[in-house]
């Protein structure tokens, strides 16, 4: 007979002494030893949060200038157009290596040299065919 008691509606694990548990951290409540408050801090820092219309004033002005130059193309001014979609790629790029990511909204997906870098890649992309083909 097991010296430690056993639950009897439980059912040991493979493997496992019968009756024997873990300590567990408690559930909610205080921790021992911790003064009471927020974990993170006093608070978010003044302007940690900006507002949406300016976090996403990046992505409005790229799409901005995506639209003017597919309007181009559609007119028929297809290498201005295309040049007016991939120059502010770079300009994008640039932008999400300076400022913050808060700044930034949905341009910022991935880290900052990572968006940099696709950014300048797409504009590269597009540039280059734009100026490659003959015309």
């Amino acid at each position: 007979m097991s010296a430690v008691p056993t639950d009897p509606g439980r059912t040991p694990r493979a493997g496992s002494r019968t009756g024997h548990r873990r300590a567990q951290a408690p559930r909610g409540g205080p921790i021992p030893g911790r003064p009471p408050g927020p974990a993170a801090g006093p608070g978010p820092l003044p302007g940690a949060e900006a507002p949406w219309y300016v976090r996403e004033a990046a992505l409005t002005a790229l799409l901005v200038a995506v639209v003017i130059g597919m309007a181009l193309v559609a007119d028929d001014y297809w290498r201005r157009g295309l040049l007016g979609m991939g120059i502010p790629l770079f300009g994008a790029a640039a932008l999400r290596l300076v400022l913050p990511a808060r700044f930034m909204g949905s341009l910022a997906v991935r880290g900052r040299v990572f968006d940099a870098a696709w950014l300048s890649g797409l504009g590269v992309a597009i540039v280059g065919l734009t100026l490659a083909v003959p015309g």
